[in-house]
């Protein structure tokens, strides 16, 4: 890489020669400047970036810089506005970006052709087709970023992952971001967000979409290190899970994350939701980096809280072999149109259903298992205990149903069982 002939090391060397040399000019002015990227590692062609207006303004701790350049026509589709205003801390090295404090004040490069772009610089994702807008303004202190808000907005994007794909015609995310490098926490807060996601046309032709809307969003990231394990919480109005999840499985998430998706199969919608995860923390950075990348440590804490509006899981086939009572093995159950709300945690929880045509799948209880209800409707509460259940590997829960509903075309049944303190197995009454 070379400026003005003056060639530039292309990798990381810990020297700021340059960006000392660049922050030392009282002022420097390009007008009408050309940048030529030409990257034979990846045999990529040429591309030019013409007409470009360069400003940098340097007092004494004070330093501002402007950049403008119309669109290319290859990668952008849109001008590039780059604007920024820092101070760098006194009596410290001038060029070290840790020392820098300030405002990245605007960027945004217009439309950018994505397909295009992944030609030059790597992208997690394999880019089909589309381009993306954005408009952001960043706030960072001592070289790391602190916080910031901005817009991304996209149109006729199709990224695909391994054998899982999404195409949208257009979405749009306003986002706030606050990064705490000291307590290795990102916020990102999101109102209006907005995603058209594309479908196989009909026989006649007649486009199909579907929508991923979501008028609030907020999410809290640590990504695991060492004495603190990765911790994850996210609380909105609405969303689709199996759009949702449709278009997780197109992001480079952990394998584990996307069979979970692939097995599971989640439809239906979660309102009023929150939603918090956080692992196991690792000793080690060793388990901390392996705990990043594959995301498969114990589950320490989780909390699940929100309405369910027609929720659907896909039942799991039982393990092979008997339990260790010589008892055939259950799978996990599935569900079809669950109606109703859920607030759990690790330690306890409570469930109000209220569903009608609904149908719960246990593999391996019954010879026919799938039960379907024309009505389902009850409430239950249960808690976990820290040690296994005899015989068993996990913990033992203590369900308490207190009602229970149950029609289906063939009968009808009531199931009531008040509570009783200090008793584990309540008194039941059933009307059928």
């Amino acid at each position: 890489m070379s400026i003005a002939g003056v060639l530039l090391p292309t990798h990381r060397t810990g020297s700021n020669a340059f960006t000392t040399w660049l922050l030392g000019q009282q002022r420097i002015t390009l007008r009408e400047g050309t940048v030529r990227w030409r990257d034979s590692q990846r045999a990529a062609p040429e591309i030019a970036f013409k007409r470009l207006q360069l400003a940098i303004r340097n007092e004494e701790s004070r330093h501002r810089l402007s950049l403008q350049a119309p669109a290319d026509g290859d990668v952008l589709h849109g001008p590039l506005d780059f604007r920024t205003d820092f101070r760098h801390e006194p009596f410290s090295a001038m060029g070290a970006p840790a020392n820098w404090t300030g405002r990245l004040y605007y960027l945004s490069t217009g439309s950018v052709d994505l397909p295009t772009l992944a030609r030059y610089i790597r992208i997690p994702l394999t880019m089909y087709g589309g381009c993306i807008d954005n408009r952001i303004w960043l706030d960072f202190a001592r070289g790391q970023l602190q916080g910031g808000i901005g817009r991304i907005a996209g149109r006729r994007y199709r990224p695909a992952r391994g054998r899982h794909s999404a195409a949208s015609r257009s979405a749009h995310w306003p986002l706030r971001l606050d990064a705490a490098e000291a307590r290795r926490h990102v916020h990102a807060e999101s109102h209006d967000l907005y995603a058209e996601l594309g479908q196989q046309a009909l026989s006649d032709g007649t486009p199909i979409s579907r929508l991923l809307a979501s008028k609030t969003l907020q999410g809290v990231y640590r990504p695991a290190a060492v004495g603190k394990g990765q911790m994850f919480r996210a609380a909105g109005d609405r969303v689709d899970l199996g759009i949702l999840a449709e278009f997780l499985r197109a992001l480079p998430l952990p394998a584990r994350v996307q069979n979970e998706f692939v097995r599971f199969n989640p439809r239906g919608q979660i309102a009023d939701y929150t939603i918090y995860t956080e692992h196991a923390p690792p000793k080690i950075e060793e388990d901390a980096k392996h705990q990043r990348e594959q995301g498969d440590a114990p589950l320490l804490h989780y909390a699940f809280k929100s309405e369910l509006q027609g929720i659907s899981v896909q039942a799991q086939e039982p393990p092979p072999g008997l339990t260790v009572n010589n008892h055939p093995r259950a799978g996990i159950p599935g569900v079809e149109n669950l109606w109703g709300k859920v607030d759990a945690n690790e330690a306890q929880g409570s469930i109000d259903i209220d569903t009608k045509n609904a149908a719960v799948t246990i593999p391996g209880a019954f010879d026919d298992q799938r039960l379907t209800f024309d009505a389902l409707k009850g409430h239950a509460r249960w808690t976990a205990s820290d040690n296994p259940a005899p015989g068993m590997t996990h913990r033992a829960f203590t369900i308490q149903l207190d009602t229970l509903h149950l029609k289906t075309p063939d009968a009808e049944s009531e199931v009531k069982s008040p509570r009783r303190t200090g008793i584990r197995a309540a008194s039941a009454a059933i009307s059928i």
